[in-house]
């Protein structure tokens, strides 16, 4: 076992994976092999992922799977927030208690004045934001509800629906060869990450939480969880994961959460199987996401995440759909919220958000949110793929990441970049040029949203290659090709990872807040002419020299980066 690799307890054995007769598909692209690292040119020491023997794998692009243009509202469901002096108490017992006095008084009274009772019953109760989400009767309309609900301003803070949550997902290019090309790995490059390895080996041992909310995660991808080499990424619940299978060890009312829990079920409680669902056809998306924030390097498999040591949580908030044929796995903001509280509750540092309920800025999801800020959680979300003229989020928002425009301020939201040619000189081919031969340069994903004011910084969301659902028969690598704002997201979320457990590392040093650890990944992001306008301040993420902010360059480590590698890093700050 090399310094990258840590012991977790024994591995649970694989779960049951779901299935669907409907074949339905992703749009990144699929590779059968593993993918060489020969995007790194330069020599590399041995902290740094291993490159296998190169093949030219077998590479077919998946078909659109249909997303959603506008918001949609989950019917006969209405979110309320009760009036804080109501329900205030410390301890969350009494608080619940609180809550139902205050929802029976409400439910009294709406009863009077309309002479029948709005509600069915409780879905979910929200303790710590004083939120209950409510079924309506099936004669009563989610908007006629809301307005009888708020003429009660003494009762309730606001009433609103409940939306559907989509993935992030764009098309991808139809290039065979991309895996096994040079500049496979460009991102990573691009952010630094080939010196950032080097600097953080064994001076970054602390391993942050971060939790990914998506559609699941495959924990038992061998890039995130490899029996061989008694190596994992994935977060473990201590409690769980050594205690009685079927009991609910830890008190929290879902059993056996050993590597997060799984939110979209519709109804309480949730469940401890974070499964990525495996549909035929279907790479996944939380996989992918978490391989690129923290995939294992070094292990002869396929990729590598920008943080070695990464804890990923899975907080699956997104299903796939029986029966609904090329559609998007979904799931709704009360799941989100659901996996908010759980993530504040198991200590995570920075949540990854590469998701989209549209243009709606919704209250009670923005107050979950502000909540883990309050309880020093980053929470990185992806600008969008809008792909039309209003995908400028200053002018049209774009939630959950236009938050941090509205007073959140441990919302960072992130924007995607892409290789690509100028005028007359062609795309850019798997070898890393243009047709002409000259090198392509930077520029915002053209299909990635942005905003001067509302979007933080940019990150590679173009041609990115992670880990992905194993299936025999669509996908034996385990490997996807994905395009979008989503994987750009997961660049800053290991970065900011990375910052955090270097800062945290340094002694008597205290975690930065979320509202500093990202004044840092803006403010150490490398310039990009074709950022200006785009972004708050036009920069890309640069890990290493926001990494280079907290840890020191020893002598041994200057002589192996002269030997080993180029010294195209992009911007220094002053090292402590």
């Amino acid at each position: 076992m090399n310094a990258l690799q840590f012991l977790t307890p024994p591995l649970l054995p694989p779960r049951r994976l779901f299935a669907f007769p409907a074949r339905s598909a992703l749009t990144v692209v699929i590779a059968f092999a593993s993918l060489s690292l020969s995007s790194f040119n330069t020599q590399v020491l041995a902290q740094t992922p291993t490159p296998p023997t190169p093949h030219a794998p077998p590479i077919k692009v998946i078909p659109s799977l249909n997303v959603p243009t506008t918001p949609k509202m989950v019917e006969g469901q209405v979110f309320i927030k009760y009036t804080e002096s109501l329900i205030h108490a410390e301890d969350l017992v009494e608080r619940r208690k609180k809550i139902i006095q205050a929802g029976n008084q409400l439910r009294s009274q709406l009863q009077f004045q309309n002479g029948t009772d709005l509600f069915i019953g409780e879905i979910r109760t929200y303790e710590k934001l004083g939120i209950q989400l409510l079924k309506l009767q099936p004669s009563e309309s989610v908007q006629d509800a809301i307005s009888k609900i708020n003429q009660h301003p003494s009762l309730v803070e606001f009433a609103e629906p409940n939306y559907k949550v989509f993935p992030l997902y764009s098309a991808p290019p139809n290039d065979d060869q991309w895996v096994n090309g040079p500049i496979s790995l460009w991102g990573m490059e691009k952010i630094g990450m080939k010196s950032a390895w080097e600097l953080s080996n064994g001076k970054v041992s602390k391993n942050i939480i971060v939790a990914v909310l998506d559609t699941g995660i495959d924990y038992t991808h061998p890039d995130l969880v490899d029996p061989a080499t008694s190596t994992s990424r994935m977060w473990q619940n201590s409690q769980e994961a050594g205690g009685s299978s079927g009991q609910d060890d830890d008190n929290n009312g879902i059993v056996d959460d050993v590597y997060g829990a799984n939110f979209c079920t519709g109804t309480q409680p949730a469940t401890g199987d974070p499964q990525e669902d495996q549909i035929q056809g279907y790479p996944g998306h939380g996989t992918i996401v978490a391989g690129v924030i923290g995939a294992i390097v070094n292990n002869g498999h396929h990729v590598a995440g920008v943080h070695r040591n990464a804890n990923l949580m899975a907080l699956k908030i997104m299903c796939a759909q029986p029966g609904a044929a090329n559609e998007l796995p979904t799931g709704d903001i009360a799941s989100a919220m659901s996996a908010i509280l759980y993530a504040i509750d198991k200590k995570a540092e920075v949540l990854n958000a590469s998701w989209t309920i549209g243009n709606i800025k919704h209250s009670g999801l923005r107050v979950a949110i502000k909540l883990a800020g309050d309880n020093n959680a980053l929470f990185v979300a992806a600008a969008g793929n809008t792909r039309d003229p209003q995908n400028n989020n200053d002018t049209s928002p774009m939630y959950p990441a236009s938050y941090g425009n509205d007073g959140v301020a441990n919302v960072m939201a992130v924007a995607g970049t892409m290789l690509t040619c100028g005028a007359g000189e062609g795309t850019v081919s798997n070898m890393g040029t243009c047709n002409n031969g000259s090198a392509p340069h930077e520029a915002l994903y053209d299909g990635s949203s942005y905003g001067q004011t509302s979007v933080h910084i940019a990150a590679p969301g173009w041609r990115t290659i992670s880990t992905a659902i194993i299936d025999s028969v669509d996908n034996p690598g385990g490997i996807a090709m994905a395009t979008g704002t989503s994987t750009a997201a997961a660049h800053v979320s290991g970065c900011a990872a990375l910052v955090q457990a270097a800062r945290t590392a340094k002694p008597s040093s205290t975690p930065f807040s979320p509202k500093d650890l990202k004044a840092l990944l803006m403010n150490n992001g490398e310039n990009l002419s074709t950022l200006n306008g785009r972004v708050v301040n036009g920069r890309r993420l640069n890990c290493d020299a926001a990494l280079r902010t907290q840890v020191k360059w020893s002598f041994w480590d200057w002589v192996g980066t002269w030997e080993f590698f180029s010294f195209s890093r992009g911007p220094r700050t002053p090292r402590e």
